[in-house]
């Protein structure tokens, strides 16, 4: 079995550890999770819960180089560093053009360029980066390579997220192709008629239009992606004056994420729509898993995201 360190950081609660042991449940190889480093307690809490197999430690990124190489090098060795994958989702809230209120792109662009300092200190065999688009400017000479995506491309999930991801090597990432989307993708309609018939209840989209807002007001067909998802609800009906809010199991599945496969336990809707949404869906996470395999020699031809759709 192929097994590669992974150190993750900003891990969220970390979709990544999902792609990665599903990959290893269906195909034999593995990028081992090594080490998850967040600055948020409630998200370590989370982690350790959903992962107990997977060491997570509470710390301060973006602050001292040395103490977060210190906490590194206790789960894997300074001379391993050399064989392993380091992956990191900083916060995109402060640079995020939905946040309003508490915007800080600086702080968003400097937590971003840190951590690729880091992996250049540190030097591991390779490295991927997640970040909001308007990010790239910032840091496009710090990257082999970097795309602006649209994560639904790759995916077919019933969402739109736009991304940038960056990498200290080329990505072999290529969009699904017209077929393979059309069997792939389930429109926000389907996935609304599909949760109405599981849990019995009216199933609501049989109507001549159906309609997903935003919460700016912003109004489309439900047989297209959906929104971004954030931390406030979309809300669908046949039409603006009738509509109401999605679950949160509903939303989470415009993301490719099970709910099931995480311990929120009682954390309230918004703030588990926060953190899903600041993770790549699990779909996309497994295609950069398998690329990243194939750039390092670890994995045979078949694709882990084929696992998880």
């Amino acid at each position: 079995m192929f097994k590669t360190p992974v150190i993750v950081f900003f891990c969220g609660i970390n979709t990544l550890a999902v792609s990665a042991r599903k990959g290893q449940d269906l195909y034999g190889f593995s990028f081992f999770i090594a080490l998850a480093l967040d600055n948020d307690p409630q998200v370590v809490k989370i982690h350790r819960e959903s992962h107990p197999g997977i060491a997570v430690r509470l710390h301060t990124l973006g602050v001292s180089y040395q103490k977060t190489m210190d906490i590194v090098h206790q789960e894997v060795p300074e001379d391993k560093i050399c064989d392993t994958y380091m992956h990191a989702s900083p916060d995109c809230t402060g640079g995020s053009t939905a946040n309003h209120t508490s915007r800080n792109l600086k702080l968003c662009i400097k937590n971003t360029r840190w951590i690729l300092v880091l992996f250049r200190r540190m030097k591991p065999k390779c490295y991927t980066l997640e970040q909001i688009p308007l990010i790239e400017r910032y840091v496009v000479r710090m990257l082999v390579e970097s795309r602006k995506i649209d994560m639904h491309e790759y995916t077919a999930m019933p969402s739109r997220r736009r991304r940038l991801i960056g990498s200290s090597m080329p990505l072999n990432l290529s969009k699904l192709s017209k077929k393979e989307y059309k069997e792939k993708y389930r429109s926000p309609r389907q996935v609304i008629s599909d949760d109405c018939v599981q849990h019995n209840t009216l199933d609501v989209t049989r109507v001549d239009n159906f309609l997903i807002m935003n919460a700016f007001n912003s109004v489309k067909s439900a047989t297209e992606p959906a929104f971004t998802i954030t931390s406030t609800a979309l809300r669908a009906g046949p039409d603006c004056g009738n509509t109401v809010p999605l679950s949160t199991g509903i939303l989470l599945k415009f993301m490719h994420i099970d709910a099931h496969e995480f311990a929120f336990g009682e954390l309230p809707s918004r703030q588990i729509l926060k953190y899903c949404a600041q993770c790549i869906p699990q779909s996309y996470a497994g295609s950069t898993d398998d690329c990243k395999a194939e750039g390092t020699d670890l994995a045979d031809s078949q694709r882990v995201d084929d696992a998880i759709q």
